[in-house]
């Protein structure tokens, strides 16, 4: 961590003399905060803002794209809460002395790094967002209030297709959602926040095809209620929504747990009518304790930060009473029903989807790569076989029993044997996209890239925001030297995905930028890399490839010495080293990793081949 910040503290003051293209502010101001321009549309309840798009058509027509299911899902959601159409107006008027906007904006940015740094500014924030949902005073571009308050949406379209733009819209629709129903500013416990963020995200018939996301968390799920590694009730309806964000940046496998587990209880206390009902008058219990909470403060003649300080936690204090008075059951019997349901749901789902039951073999899978321990993860290792012989022994003619077991042989770095297994696979599941993910894995760490491309591709088509598939798409095209801007646009994709893993992807972002001879999106590349949670230690290093390349040679040579010891270390030593050297080869390691090759010179790719082709969804 010592390293990281020395490294960090560098950056900062190499990067202060980046030239920019961003606005300038007047007279030795600091420069102006990023605006989105473009097209502009109006239709109640959204002002939706967007620079996607090279002409106003294209902006056009991707504002309506995008418009048309977010429209669709909000009249839905406004039946669900029993609210009117103009629920999104009367929020406003209710705080009509801080001079609201009726509508809500929305904005989907063109660019990552104007929307980053857009909102940090704004909100004087370090958070780094893939999407954000805001209430806040109004600012021009020299960050003065204008005057009006507003509630707004807004991500990047940046390496994403239409579905996974609309994913990250759905999350924070949901925030906004419950803000509007609550009214008053007492936080809703997280568990039921993001249980309906996460509801909004995953509702079948949303535009975004979220039925192979959800079998595979039911499949996941069911393993963790059988392990009993559930979050404890007691536990988990206690977890405020900052421990989320530490959640997502100290313990990633707690904050897909957290998630998983949120939006399946949300899933459970709607199942049905009689639920549903009890879970709306559990809403509207919140609402009316809030506001009594409130009025009692107001009462004691609080007032402003005071009165917030006290009221914000209210609900946490008097969630448990609410729902044994909507539910009619204490927290322990809530959790076992929800237990209970989920069981028979995935014997249900098992009969007709009997893909299920690999997902509770994969679930182990992400265990194992989790723990710290080995004999630990041999514990899960153990139980995933267990599970995918039970996959091939039930379902003899399905490949994703073979495909489990070709992924234990990769986690246990055991090549040769994954490879026959996914072959089985693929004989019987040529379409099958499993076996084509694992199998296109598995060919980039043969050291046949090329030949993973075209299949990798395929799974992106089907699978627009699944991590591993644009993981290692973006992955197999950089070590095939092939399309690298749609490497670039894949490692955005997985990034966006796995934000524990940003810092992985925007350094390969980076690397592909370098391959692809783009040496100023490199450098930027790289330099976001180190503010985000999992950079590879080792990513200073390709900063430090992408300075000398711009002939800052001694700047290079200061960053490096700060970079751990390693053979790509001491090939770029040597090569800087010497003012006249060209800078080594970017070339790939046996398992598709890039590594630096002293045995040849920079040579970025000129003719991309094995670009397979994707369709933008």
């Amino acid at each position: 961590m010592t390293r990281l910040l020395a490294l960090c503290a560098l950056l900062a003051a190499l990067s202060a003399g980046e030239p920019s293209d961003k606005p300038k502010g007047k007279d030795g101001q600091p420069e102006l905060i990023p605006q989105i321009s473009g097209v502009v549309l109006d239709v109640p309840p959204f002002r939706f803002s967007t620079d996607v798009g090279a002409t106003d058509k294209e902006r056009k027509d991707f504002a309506r794209r995008i418009l048309k299911p977010m429209l669709e899902t909000t009249e839905y959601f406004l039946k669900v809460y029993g609210l009117r159409a103009r629920t999104f107006e009367d929020y406003a008027e209710h705080y009509a002395g801080n001079n609201f906007e009726k509508l809500v904006r929305v904005a989907v940015w063109a660019d990552w790094e104007t929307f980053r740094e857009n909102f940090q500014r704004r909100y004087d924030t370090k958070t780094i967002p893939g999407a954000f949902f805001g209430i806040i005073p109004d600012k021009d571009a020299y960050g003065k209030e204008t005057g009006p308050w507003v509630r707004e949406i807004a991500t990047s379209s940046e390496g994403a297709g239409d579905e996974q733009v609309l994913r990250h819209l759905y999350h924070e629709m949901g925030h906004l959602f419950m803000k509007t129903y609550i009214v008053v500013q007492v936080e809703v416990p997280s568990w039921i926040e993001e249980g309906t963020a996460e509801l909004f995200q995953y509702r079948i018939g949303n535009g975004t095809k979220p039925e192979a996301e959800r079998l595979q968390r039911q499949g996941w799920l069911m393993e963790i209620v059988s392990e009993g590694s559930a979050i404890p009730f007691s536990e988990f309806v206690n977890v405020k929504n900052l421990d989320n964000l530490d959640f997502t940046w100290k313990d990633p496998l707690r904050s897909t747990l957290q998630y998983a587990q949120a939006w399946s209880v949300i899933e459970f206390m709607i199942a049905n009518t009689q639920r549903a009902n009890a879970f709306m008058k559990l809403l509207a219990e919140f609402k009316a304790r809030g506001e009594k909470r409130q009025m009692e403060l107001a009462g004691q003649g609080l007032r402003g930060e005071a009165l917030s300080d006290k009221l914000r936690p209210h609900l946490y204090d008097i969630q448990i009473e609410a729902v044994k008075k909507c539910y009619g059951s204490d927290l322990i019997k809530v959790e076992d029903n929800w237990k209970d349901w989920l069981t028979k749901l995935y014997e249900k789902e098992l009969t007709k989807k009997p893909a299920i039951r690999y997902h509770r073999g994969e679930w182990r899978l992400i265990r194992a790569r989790h723990v710290k321990k080995r004999e630990e993860a041999e514990i899960h290792l153990a139980r995933a076989e267990e599970i995918f012989n039970e996959c091939m022994e039930k379902a003899p003619d399905a490949p994703e029993g073979w495909v489990g077991m070709g992924r234990i042989h990769l986690i246990k770095g055991e090549h040769d044997q994954a490879w026959p297994m996914f072959t089985r696979a693929l004989e019987k599941g040529s379409d099958n996209i499993e076996a084509m993910l694992y199998g296109g894995i598995a060919r980039v760490q043969r050291g046949q890239a090329e030949a993973a491309v075209e299949p990798l591709a395929k799974v992106v088509a089907d699978r627009p925001n699944a991590f591993d598939a644009n993981y290692w798409y973006g992955i197999a095209l950089v070590a095939a030297r092939g399309d690298t801007e749609r490497a670039v646009a894949a490692f955005s994709v997985a990034g966006g995905v796995e934000k524990e893993r940003a810092g992985e992807c925007s350094w390969y972002e980076g690397v592909a930028h370098l391959v692809g001879g783009r040496q100023r999106p490199a450098k930027l590349a790289l330099l976001r890399s180190l503010g985000q949670p999992g950079v590879p230690e080792h990513a200073a290093l390709w900063l430090a490839y992408v300075m000398a390349l711009d002939g800052e040679r001694a700047d290079a040579l200061e960053m490096l010495a700060k970079v751990p010891a390693s053979p790509d270390k001491e090939v770029l030593t040597k090569r800087l080293a010497d003012n006249n050297a060209a800078l080594p080869a970017i070339a790939s390691d046996e398992r598709g990793r890039p590594k630096l090759d002293d045995a040849g010179n920079y040579t970025p790719v000129e003719s991309p081949k094995g670009k397979g082709k994707t369709k933008k969804k």
